[in-house]
Formats: structure tokens, C-alpha cells, sequence
């Protein structure tokens, strides 16, 4: 079974995640989102997860965050995922790693 990624140009990723051009350009040059992958021709080209996480990016800001503390939370959220994956993953749930750093009085820290 062949099964292949939706492939989006960056005029279909704006429209998808209801942002401009030129927010997605500005997004990947200061860190947000990844460089695009670029096809035969140069031309950028994005996949399911970059509209995820575009999209998440235009949900945050639409709530009033700020763009550093959008940068703060997904490196918050990539720590919590990676320390789940590695401490408590298929653990009991109180034992969740996540839940104590959520509850704790400092954000949580990338080892």
C-alpha cells in the first residue's frame, strides 16, 4: 500500500490556517515553524503537520499571546510530550509526569 502526505503549497497552507503569506514567511524566518520543504522547482511546500501547527500558532495569537510566548508554550508543550514519552508513557495517570510539572510553581525546563 502506497500512501502518500498531502503536500500544500503556501498559498493553500494560508488559506487552510486562515493566515497570509507573508505570516507564514515571517513565521518560518524567526523560528515558529520549521523551513518549508521545497519541491524540483524551488517552490515551498508544506505538509498535514505544518497546517497543525500553523494553525495552532493562529489559535494562540487569536487568544493574545504574544509571539514569545507562543515560542515558550510549544517549547513547554514539546518538553512535557518528550518527558511523557520517556518517564510515563503507559503509566498510571497520577503518575504522569505532565500533571506534576502542570501543578508544580515552575514551568517546566528542556533537559
Amino acid at each position: 500500500m502506497n500512501v502518500h502526505a498531502r503536500v500544500l503549497t503556501i498559498g493553500q497552507l494560508a488559506k487552510a490556517a486562515g493566515v497570509t503569506t507573508p505570516t507564514i514567511r515571517y513565521y518560518e524566518e524567526i523560528g515558529l515553524l520549521p523551513p518549508a520543504g521545497r519541491s524540483a522547482a524551488g517552490q515551498r511546500i508544506y505538509v498535514e503537520t505544518d497546517l497543525e501547527r500553523l494553525t495552532f500558532i493562529r489559535r494562540c495569537r487569536d487568544f493574545g499571546f504574544s509571539i514569545d510566548q507562543v515560542r515558550v508554550l510549544e517549547a513547554s508543550l514539546e518538553a512535557f510530550a518528550e518527558q511523557c514519552d520517556t518517564i510515563c508513557a503507559g503509566g498510571p495517570g497520577r503518575d504522569c509526569v505532565v500533571f506534576a510539572t502542570m501543578a508544580a510553581s515552575e514551568p517546566c525546563r528542556r533537559q
